[in-house]
This record gives structure tokens, C-alpha cells and sequence, in this order.
């Protein structure tokens, strides 16, 4: 018998899934029945019927709701008349204005127990919202179903030859793509980079260095056989207060990485990991200069550390 239930809107979250799995909670996910993003609104408000009459009809003792959008605060306040846990688990986009500012969302909030992942973001929402919130680090990505597992995918996209850069991307305004551009051109004879996500055309036009790649959108399978092949992972942003997911899947599989030189970088990695940490300002000449990763690093200890840390959070947090 379940006693809990972590609710997402939109698209199947790994954080939201891996929390259901480790508290042994239903993991409920209410898909958008738009594709286009001018319908958003109308998913909107049917997720918020359908989350509302799924709590009507089901009794748990503790509800979890991943936000944004902050607008399913609304049928979450439902919760609170039952007398059960109301739990929400937010990331640094729920600041952004038009989630931050909804009628008695201050209110509905201080009524739950909010977490988020990284302290950054925390100091942010207990100022913003006049609380205080919890931090539930980011669960590790399973790696043992994908280092056996081949794909054509991944095969066409890796350079036997040459030293294999991932660079998970979605092209938003936060990542430094002309300084990655830039940097493919100058180490082109040493490196192979593998940039994921649909690329606008600009990118595309502007990368005619033979050694860059372009996965489009891959499934999670191929992402995750992909990230285990690589020999590193450049994750870069130039918004101080973004945790890129590409890092917790970096220390997941083992792997170097080229990060932002922000405090959440550091607030994660530990002071030897295998990091380059970069500022946005950089040019790629000078990024050059500091790419020497030191290999040796016991990363097995580190991950023990890390998921650690987790579960004493998870059991402070839920009491379990």
C-alpha cells in the first residue's frame, strides 16, 4: 500500500520518478494534451481539474508536487483540508515572474514543506517567499542498465581518434554557444564535439567545423549509452544560479567536465573533482589554457558520498 504520490505536470521528471521509486510513493504524471505552445494555457487549466479530482479521489497521507508551473498550488491547496503532507519540490524557475507572483501563492506555500536542490536556489525562494525550505540534492542517474548496451546512434556520433566532448544543449539564451563554436574550431584536429538538442539554423550555419556533431533529439536510452562513451562533458551557462542536469549525469557515469565557475558548480563538486571551471567571459584561446583535467579521482567514493547525503535529507525531510 502506497501512502504517498509525487504529482508532475507536462512531461515524466527523472527527479519526480526517483523520488516516487525511493519512498515507495505514485509517481503520477498529467501529460499536456497540447503540442503548441500558444495551447499551453488551456493544458493548464485541465491538469489543474485533473490534479484536483485525482486528490479528491484518492487518499494519501503525503502529496508531492514538482514545480513550476506554481499554478498546481492551486488543486495542491486541496490537500491541505485533508489533513495529509503537502510537499513542493521546486527548482530556481519558479522565481521567474510569472510564477512567483500568483494570488495566495505565499500563502499556500507557508501552509507546506518546500524543497529544492541546491542551496542557491533555496536562499532564493526562503527570501522571495518568506519560508523556509529544505535542499534534496538531485538523485544519480542508474548507470548499469546503459554500460553494456550498444547503439548505431551512439557509434555514428564518437571519433575513435579523437577525444569525444558531449555537450547537452537546448539552445537557451543562458548557454554560450559562439564560445563553444568558437572553441570546436580551434581544437578541431584533437577533439570531436557531440552537440545534442534540435539546433537552430544560425548554429548550424555557423558550425562548419568537421568535428562537431549533431545528435538532434535523442531518446534517454541512446543519451545515457551516449554520456557513458564520451571521455568528458562540457556543461556551460552562463546564469549563475542554474544546476545543469548534465552535471548530475556527468558524476553519475564517471566523467571529467567543463562547468560554469558559479557556486552551485562548487556547492556539488568536490574541490579535486575532475572539473574545468570556467567563467563566461573567457575567450576560447583563454579556455584552452585551462583545460588540463587531472584523471586520478576516486569518483566511486565521491558518488558513496554524494547519495549519502540524499538519503539523510530524505529521511530528515519525509521522516522515513
Amino acid at each position: 500500500m502506497k501512502t504517498g504520490v509525487v504529482i508532475s505536470w507536462g512531461k515524466d521528471i527523472a527527479r519526480s520518478r526517483e523520488l516516487a521509486k525511493e519512498l515507495n510513493y505514485q509517481n503520477i504524471v498529467f501529460k499536456n494534451l497540447f503540442k503548441s505552445k500558444s495551447m499551453k494555457i488551456f493544458d493548464y487549466f485541465i491538469n489543474m481539474f485533473r490534479t484536483a479530482a485525482y486528490i479528491i479521489s484518492n487518499k494519501y497521507s503525503n502529496y508531492v508536487f514538482a514545480c513550476p508551473p506554481t499554478i498546481a498550488c492551486y488543486p495542491a491547496s486541496i490537500v491541505i483540508l485533508k489533513d495529509a503532507k503537502l510537499i513542493f519540490d521546486m527548482h530556481n524557475g519558479v522565481l521567474r515572474k510569472e510564477w512567483s507572483r500568483l494570488p495566495f501563492l505565499k500563502y499556500i506555500l507557508s501552509c507546506a514543506t518546500v524543497i529544492s536542490h541546491n542551496d542557491v536556489v533555496k536562499k532564493d525562494i526562503d527570501s522571495f517567499f518568506n519560508i523556509r525550505s529544505y535542499v534534496l540534492t538531485d538523485p544519480l542517474t542508474q548507470t548499469e542498465n546503459y554500460l553494456q548496451l550498444t547503439s548505431v546512434v551512439v557509434k555514428e556520433l564518437l571519433e575513435e581518434r579523437k577525444i569525444n566532448v558531449l555537450v547537452p544543449l537546448s539552445y537557451a539564451k543562458d548557454e554560450p554557444i559562439e564560445l563553444l563554436l568558437e572553441l570546436s574550431k580551434i581544437l578541431s584536429k584533437s577533439h570531436n564535439f557531440i552537440f545534442t538538442g534540435r539546433a537552430p539554423n544560425w548554429v548550424l550555419k555557423d558550425s562548419r567545423a568537421s568535428n562537431v556533431s549533431f545528435s538532434g533529439f535523442i531518446d534517454n536510452e541512446d543519451y545515457y549509452i551516449l554520456i557513458s562513451r564520451v571521455d568528458a562533458v562540457a556543461c556551460l551557462t552562463m546564469d549563475d544560479k542554474i544546476q545543469m542536469c548534465a552535471l548530475i549525469e556527468s558524476i553519475s557515469f564517471d566523467k571529467p567536465v567543463i562547468c560554469s565557475d558559479n557556486s552551485v558548480n562548487h556547492l556539488i563538486l568536490d574541490e579535486n573533482y575532475p572539473a574545468v571551471f570556467i567563467s563566461h567571459d573567457l575567450s576560447a584561446k583563454d579556455l584552452i589554457e585551462k583545460l588540463s583535467i587531472k584523471q586520478k579521482f576516486n569518483f566511486k567514493k565521491f558518488r558513496a558520498r554524494y547519495s549519502a547525503g540524499r538519503i539523510d535529507s530524505i529521511r530528515m525531510i519525509f521522516g522515513v
